[in-house]
């Protein structure tokens, strides 16, 4: 006879199921994006793309751009990121694409995120 409960066995509830860890806390919303000064702004004063991390961005539908912001899929956990000057020091291709998709209406402005270094 199986002695493990139902919703999970031993290794299940050990290990947790899903391999993953717990998102962090939001901490901002898009809105908080807009003025966040960063280092991809060319002499026009317009963004400079990757156009290979554009293209991946612009891939992904809202919900996968939104979980990219809670669950960075880089083995180093590379959450965007405010340096202790202020500007964006990771992310700034995530922050332009939420920008872009709440211009445009597709994200809303009050959407929660999370930033790492956001008001502390």
């Amino acid at each position: 006879m199986h002695n493990c409960p139902s919703g999970g066995g031993f290794f299940s509830k050990l290990f947790g199921r899903s391999g993953e860890e717990s998102a962090p806390a939001a901490n901002a919303t898009v809105r908080d994006l807009k003025g966040i000064p960063h280092d991809n702004v060319g002499e026009n004063g317009k963004w400079n793309y990757d156009p290979v991390k554009r293209g991946m961005l612009q891939g992904q539908d809202d919900d996968q751009l939104l979980r990219s912001v809670f669950h960075p899929d880089d083995k180093y956990k590379t959450y965007m990121t405010i340096h202790s000057d202020g500007h964006m020091l990771e992310g700034n291709h995530r922050m332009a694409e939420l920008l872009e998709r709440a211009e445009n209406g597709r994200i809303d402005w009050n959407e929660p995120i999370y930033i790492r270094g956001f008001g502390g």
